[in-house]
């Protein structure tokens, strides 16, 4: 098992803040709720995450920013996924997303870039995934099933220690649970399309149900 990774400096974050604060911040509070919601201490959630109860503290009360790949794990942690943090969950009605308007994943500079294309209340998670030439995104797993359409470039998917090259026209398709990394190995941006059905679709956060003391 891999120590455990530790809380960010916020000088480090100030360096790739660009006004992110606020985000931050929202972000924070939603995983505190979450954590509270599934009645998990800092301790036990740093240990299914494998990332320390501080570094999860310093998140929650948005002084410090979350990787993509520590954002999974944390999520999954509490049966949820990214999606159910970064957007109020809307009624079951037809929802247009205009070009542009997705949901930014939070992501250090080396992450890839990860839009989500909806609000979370649909029973799966649809996303573009932007990989820069020579950007990595490692040891990912999560309860709900994906699958990855390549768009434009070549991705080089690891699934459970089994590689798979995509290229445009190309899909995959992760179970649950299985550990899985992207990477773009060439000299030019490649970009996929995809979707993430997470085990839970009810409700993880509600106006009227607040944060647990």
């Amino acid at each position: 098992m891999s120590r455990l990774d530790q809380p960010e400096t916020v000088s480090a974050v100030a360096e790739t803040d660009n006004g992110a604060a606020p985000l931050r911040e929202v972000l924070g509070v939603r995983l505190k709720q979450l954590r509270a919601r599934s009645g998990k201490s800092l301790r036990e959630a740093g240990r299914l995450a494998k990332l320390s109860p501080q570094f999860i503290s310093l998140v929650e009360r948005g002084q410090t920013e979350i990787g993509l790949s520590r954002l999974v794990r944390l999520t999954d942690a509490y049966d949820a996924n990214i999606a159910d943090v970064l957007a109020d969950i809307r009624g079951p009605e037809v929802e247009y997303v205009p070009a542009g308007e997705g949901l930014v994943a939070p992501r250090s500079k080396s992450d890839p870039k990860v839009v989500y294309l909806t609000s979370p209340s649909w029973r799966f998670q649809p996303f573009k995934q932007e990989i820069p030439a020579g950007a990595t995104l490692d040891s990912l797993s999560h309860a709900g099933e994906e699958f990855i359409h390549c768009i434009a470039g070549t991705i080089t998917m690891t699934v459970n220690g089994q590689e798979w090259r995509l290229r445009p026209g190309d899909t995959i398709v992760v179970p649950p649970r299985a550990q899985h990394s992207y990477r773009n190995e060439s000299d030019t941006l490649a970009v996929a399309v995809g979707a993430v059905a997470p085990p839970n679709r009810g409700r993880l956060i509600s106006d009227d149900q607040g944060e647990s003391s």
